[in-house]
């Protein structure tokens, strides 16, 4: 069988197997040099090659690039099709990075195809080999256990592929350190960097981050990781630099590392992490419950949403509700409401909360004060008297102090402190206008028949053409027909319904105009009879606007329906 014959990869189409020769030979590579990859013609299809040079150069598709440079610095490229059959270049696409140097690679010219050397690559000899090899020493250093023993701080870790993920609370993580929760996650990579080098049968000899390489130093003396970098004049840990990039906002939940063994083999190792901020939540949950709280009597917020999201209480106002609420100030519905929510984070049930710090200063909660909402206060010494919160709010808003975010921290019974901005946002709100023709009762026969028309929400419309019951009639362009409105809060989007009035397939086409400028142009189906449903978006024009549809029909008989005009307001 062909299977039996050692290296055959291919038979050609057609081909008929008739006899064994030889089975085992073993495979003789030609070594090469970039300068002759370089110069690789027709003829050198087929051969046996092995190079000591190549990089990778990146995949784009199932195509894998490799790059080499020739003697006079020049450099070329290589592509080889369908990289993925060919179990080392999937190694070597999963844990090297553009520029990377590759180890031998033994090969054969495939083809030539638009100017480009394709290459199939048979194997890379050393590869699969030391990569399992650093996966199992990565592996090791999981397992690893010091003396005396470390305990990591991390609730579980997974190893996927070459991913480690570690889940943390950060609980556990205060009760470590309450200064610094991130220095126990910190510790523990210290420890398993450590143990990369230290775990029994460990292949790797260096760690590459951030384009820096690292060597182990026993002599730094550290409990963990010695790796560190010889270059500068006084050695720089790999520990050090990492801390410092997570600090700066570098990094935040991802290290990414490259391990290399004796041979510059790479395995590229990703270790990310998650803490589940527990404490935090049980100090979020009090204050998402407490949007919810029902006073007796019942108090109606004025806010049209409130949601959290990311250390934030999301507060959405209408000007028009707030407007109606107090004209002459309406910032008092939103200062109404926000102490009634102050009110709520105490007395919803539940609620361990048992001081608000407000700029510097704490305030607790003083029942004596007997107001309805917010009873969150502190005494002053000089005033001999109580500062409730929300009046030192009230005057910073006044004052211009603040705008629309009040930046607050909520303590519970366990002493945890929770920093969380109550934002505030005023905007329009959003209103669908709609105008039927249901007002027309009466039809006409002329196209100059003008009608004027004010409407529930008092906008002055204007229509000239032919009147129909309970729809309005465009005719041919010659006819000057229009549909008009002058409306107050701006347009976003406008749609209406048009159809043929009669059953001929003359062309039937429109125009919408906002302000005298044209929005988009249409045209009517002229075979059916069924209402369609015309659409113009994102005009955004605030402000007070002049609707015009007019009619663009050309020749005769090219009249159509106009009915169930609909536009949404528009603010800038």
């Amino acid at each position: 069988a062909v299977a039996e014959y050692s290296g055959a990869k291919q038979l050609g189409s057609g081909g008929v197997f008739k006899e064994l020769l030889s089975q085992g030979n073993a495979l003789i590579y030609n070594a090469v040099t970039a300068d002759e990859i370089d110069a690789f013609a027709m003829a050198d299809a087929g051969s046996l090659f092995t190079f000591d040079g190549f990089t990778f150069q990146g995949v784009s598709g199932t195509t894998m690039t490799l790059g080499y440079v020739k003697a006079d610095l020049t450099p070329g490229t290589v592509n080889i099709r369908y990289y993925t059959n060919w179990s080392d270049l999937a190694l070597v696409a999963a844990n090297y990075s553009v520029g990377d140097a590759l180890p031998a690679v033994n090969f054969i010219l495939y083809n030539f195809r638009d100017g480009l050397k394709q290459l199939d690559v048979l194997n890379i000899p050393t590869l699969a080999t030391a990569i399992e090899a650093l996966d199992d020493s990565v592996d090791a250093a999981i397992t690893y256990v010091y003396d005396p023993v470390y305990e990591y701080h991390f609730e579980s870790s997974v190893k996927t592929g070459n991913n480690i993920h570690n889940e943390y609370l950060q609980s556990v993580l205060l009760a470590a350190n309450p200064a610094d929760m991130y220095q126990g996650v910190m510790f523990d990579l210290a420890r398993f960097l450590g143990a990369l080098y230290r775990a029994a049968g460990s292949t790797i000899v260096a760690i590459e981050y951030d384009g820096i390489e690292y060597t182990w130093n026993e002599t730094v003396g550290l409990l963990g990781s010695n790796w560190v970098d010889e270059s500068e004049e006084t050695p720089v840990t790999l520990v050090s630099v990492i801390v410092d990039d997570f600090q700066a906002m570098v990094l935040t939940d991802t290290v990414n590392l490259k391990l290399m063994d004796v041979n510059g083999i790479i395995y590229n190792l990703e270790i990310t992490f998650n803490i589940d901020m527990d404490l935090d939540q049980a100090v979020i949950d009090v204050l998402v419950d407490a949007v919810s709280y029902e006073y007796t009597p019942t108090y109606t917020y004025l806010a049209n949403s409130v949601v959290y999201d990311d250390y934030a209480m999301y507060s959405e106002y209408y000007q028009s509700v707030l407007d109606a609420a107090n004209p002459l100030d309406p910032l008092e519905g939103i200062m109404f409401d926000m102490a009634r929510y102050l009110g709520a984070v105490y007395r919803v049930t539940g609620s361990d909360i048992t001081t608000i710090v407000y700029d510097g200063v704490e305030y607790t909660w003083n029942e004596t004060l007997g107001l309805l909402g917010s009873n969150w206060a502190y005494y002053d010494e000089v005033l001999m008297a109580d500062v409730t919160l929300v009046s030192v709010i009230v005057d910073d808003f006044q004052a211009m102090v603040l705008t629309d975010s009040v930046p607050l921290t909520f303590r519970n019974a366990s002493g945890h402190e929770v920093a969380v901005a109550l934002e505030f946002a005023i905007v329009s709100e959003t209103v669908n206008y709609t105008q039927d023709f249901a007002f027309l009762t009466t039809a006409t026969t002329s196209y100059s028949t003008s009608v004027q028309h004010t409407d529930s929400n008092g906008f002055a419309w204007d229509l000239l053409g032919r009147q129909n019951v309970g729809s309005w009639m465009l005719g041919n362009a010659a006819d000057l027909s229009f549909i008009q409105v002058t409306a107050q809060g701006g347009i976003s989007s406008i749609s209406f319904d048009v159809v043929r009035a009669f059953t001929n397939t003359n062309v039937r086409s429109g125009e919408v105009f906002v302000n005298g400028v044209s929005v988009g142009t249409f045209n009517v189906d002229v075979n059916s009879d069924v209402s369609q449903i015309i659409t113009f978006e994102n005009i955004n024009v605030s402000g007070e606007v002049v609707i015009r549809i007019v009619t663009t029909s050309p020749g005769s008989r090219g009249a159509y329906n106009v009915d169930n005009i609909s536009w949404m307001n528009y603010n800038a």
